[in-house]
């Protein structure tokens, strides 16, 4: 697998847009606690956000890169898989991790079981404990500690249950291992689903004609870092689905989405920094409680009414993004 070095200033815009909280590192050698930051899309798209927090939570705590904190990153490019051997070469020993992402959290996992010294704190928006990341949330267990989300995937089969749907879709990125609890999910609440897989961003049309052929009567869309980035053509393919679309992430219901439950990914990042900076000072990740990150529902009022669909009033009370009258 590629692992990239990207600086984090790529330009006058970069720069503007990430002052004052991620500057520079010191020199190389300097004396200081030191963070590689791993990340699984481009830190200036998607993830810009969450460092940002996760550099305040270090704020607040005293830890501020370029002054008495040195930050490095690399990126993933929305993989997942880790070579073990290439990470151990070019990451530092004595840093400690900061994974920022599914792909980012499972690689961290991998790094911190093949280095025993080597401290990771993550932020991942999937159960931390079922995607084997700890062992528990209250004693981590490992080298490896953070901030988790619950699964979204039950309230969103929920959702889909109060729209009527009876038949169930589930848009899958196969090469996310953390996806193959979705079945059980599904199983668990006694509703029949089909299955679509989208392992890249050119599957995706095909995935969504697939599921309209099996004629579902709503669809699901997990959480999913490729699929995010790609939430512009997914929500054109889910329109043509004609069947109500629910999703798992930020962002879709603003590129035109019905509804979505997930995590509040900037607030866990602020608090996963002010854990970094425990860590930093002595604690170990394994006495250090996993934090469960709060939880945000968004609809899109104007979709609901386009699409003649009737959202349950307790969500529209409960959602914390809304977007659109529905008049």
């Amino acid at each position: 697998m590629r692992i990239g070095r990207r600086s984090m200033m790529t330009g006058a815009a970069a720069a503007a847009a990430l002052a004052p909280l991620w500057r520079p590192g010191m020199a190389r050698g300097q004396e200081g606690p030191h963070i590689e930051v791993l990340y699984t899309d481009d830190p200036l798209g998607s993830q810009l956000p969450q460092l940002l927090a996760f550099g305040a939570g270090l704020a607040e705590a005293g830890l501020v890169s370029g002054q008495n904190l040195e930050i490095s990153n690399w990126g993933l490019e929305g993989r997942f898989g880790f070579a073990r051997e290439q990470a151990g070469y070019i990451l530092l020993r004595r840093s400690l991790i900061f994974a920022a992402g599914q792909a980012a959290a499972l690689a961290g996992l991998e790094e911190s079981r093949g280095y025993p010294s080597r401290r990771v704190v993550v932020l991942d928006c999937t159960d931390a404990v079922e995607a084997g990341l700890v062992e528990s949330l209250d004693a981590p267990g490992g080298n490896l500690t953070g901030v988790t989300a619950n699964d979204t995937t039950p309230r969103l089969i929920e959702l889909a249950r109060a729209t009527g749907a009876g038949k169930i879709g589930i848009a899958l990125n196969p090469a996310n291992p953390l996806h193959l609890r979705h079945d059980a999910h599904a199983a668990a609440a006694g509703v029949e689903t089909v299955r679509a897989d989208a392992p890249t961003a050119a599957r995706i049309p095909s995935a969504f004609a697939a599921l309209k052929a099996a004629a579902v009567d709503a669809i699901i869309v997990p959480a999913d870092e490729m699929l995010t980035r790609e939430r512009v053509r997914v929500v054109a393919a889910t329109d043509a689905s004609g069947v109500p679309v629910l999703y798992g992430a930020a962002g879709f219901v603003e590129a035109g989405g019905l509804a979505a439950v997930y995590a509040d990914v900037k607030a866990m990042a602020k608090t996963a920094g002010a854990i970094a900076a425990e860590v930093l000072r002595g604690a170990h990740p394994r006495d250090v409680p996993m934090r469960t990150g709060p939880e945000v529902v968004a609809v899109n009022l104007d979709v609901a009414r386009t699409q003649g669909i009737a959202l349950p009033a307790d969500w529209i009370a409960a959602a914390g993004v809304v977007v659109g009258s529905g008049r």
